[in-house]
């Protein structure tokens, strides 16, 4: 209990000191006639020199052995006579014990410095170990986005040759839809269902062209938008398809204006990518919930949170890639749309989920 209140170092002072004075009284109290005992004592001094000058280095090494000497000494001139002659070997034993109290004191001090060079060599290693990990780790994730880079690259092409062949059937569609609309009263049920369809082939055109531009990097319109009217008018369009899987889509936002700057056709893209992924990921029922908050920092946050099978942690970080699908037959894009979407506006996405429990995707709008 005593030794573990005590720091290392006083702890082996009080050993050493103790070794010094036991070592001493037993050549002060055994007579001198037994020559033997003595011999035996005087080697006996070297073990707390060695212990000092290993610990303490060339300063323990010359202390230790200079108190054996003052200690000693008293004990040659008063016990053994004084006579240089015949306590000659006496002597000389002192200065074998100052002699030896600097040698080891040295050796110990220039292995202490060689053992500080090799750990500070080795904790120089360590870090450069440390850096070559980071550095291998960025590499890796460079080259995970120059392979996902290659797949948008190679869907970018795609999605413009498609959007090609789609504008042309878009533009007759609009034709009859324009026809339509006429035919029909600007009242009633049916006309609310074409103003819907009018709606939705202006937006699927808005999209075609947003393909069209992807490669010439044009900068798409972006104003203040109400999130909750377009939210709204989104479950309005997918809620159909929603009651037929036997899923409840709730929209949760402040009676105010959800406002935010960005593209309306993006967020509507967002949206319905998020619902028609959460849609496929509950095909027994359930419920999906677009929530919109106001953070602390004035920072706006959509979340779309469903009760569909979830899926393991693991694959978070791999979710957004693009053509990576936990499905058997989905394609890998919904949730890789959203990503670019977000990417290309400087917002942030995350998405929470756990196997069989529900899944949270949440965006943060900056200001």
């Amino acid at each position: 209990m005593f030794g573990e209140k005590l720091d290392s170092d006083t702890f082996w002072k009080l050993i050493i000191g103790f070794l010094i004075l036991m070592i001493a009284y037993l050549h002060y109290a055994t007579s001198t006639d037994l020559h033997y005992l003595h011999e035996i004592y005087r080697a006996l001094f070297f073990l707390p020199i060695i212990l000092a000058a290993f610990r303490f280095q060339l300063r323990g090494g010359l202390f230790s052995s200079l108190i054996i000497i003052a200690i000693y000494i008293p004990h040659v001139v008063f016990q053994w006579g004084g006579d240089l002659f015949y306590n000659f070997s006496r002597f000389v034993q002192m200065i074998v014990y100052l002699i030896v109290g600097i040698v080891a004191g040295v050796l110990a001090q220039r292995e202490r410095r060689e053992r500080d060079n090799y750990q500070r060599t080795a904790e120089e290693l360590e870090k450069s170990y440390k850096k070559l990990q980071i550095q291998s780790a960025k590499v890796a994730e460079i080259e995970d986005k120059l392979r996902d880079a290659e797949k948008l690259s190679v869907l970018g092409e795609l999605a413009a040759s498609l959007a090609h062949e789609v504008r042309n059937p878009l533009t007759s569609i609009w034709g009859v839809m324009e026809i339509l609309r006429d035919e029909y009263e600007t009242t009633g049920k049916k006309s609310e269902f074409v103003d819907v369809l009018f709606k939705e082939v202006n937006r699927l055109n808005q999209v075609v062209e947003n393909y069209l531009t992807l490669a010439r990097k044009t900068d798409l319109l972006r104003q203040s938008c109400d999130l909750a009217e377009i939210s709204k008018s989104v479950v309005f369009m997918l809620n159909h398809r929603a009651k037929k899987q036997h899923v409840k889509i709730n929209v949760d936002f402040s009676p105010q204006p959800f406002l935010v700057t960005a593209n309306e056709n993006q967020l509507q893209q967002i949206l319905i990518n998020a619902i028609l992924n959460s849609l496929a990921a509950m095909p027994d029922g359930g419920e999906i919930v677009l929530k919109g908050e106001i953070l602390k920092d004035k920072r706006k946050e959509l979340s779309i949170i469903d009760t569909g099978v979830g899926f393991s942690p693991d694959l978070a970080a791999k979710i957004f890639k693009p053509f990576f699908t936990t499905k058997k037959d989905g394609t890998g894009l919904g949730l890789s749309i959203i990503k670019r979407i977000v990417d290309e506006n400087h917002w942030d996405v995350k998405i929470e989920s756990e196997k069989n429990k529900e899944t949270t995707l949440t965006i943060t709008f900056s200001e």
